[in-house]
């Protein structure tokens, strides 16, 4: 029961950190855009 938990945590917070790093890199290529830079 406990480990069942335990994945359930793991995938939960991989999950949580994808979405997070998505974020952040969609907000900086949006800032990139706005200040013109092109890559």
């Amino acid at each position: 029961m406990y480990c069942i938990e335990a994945v359930a945590l793991c995938r939960e917070y991989n999950f949580m950190l994808r979405k997070l790093q998505y974020l952040l890199c969609s907000l900086l290529h949006r800032r990139n855009i706005s200040a013109g830079w092109s890559g």
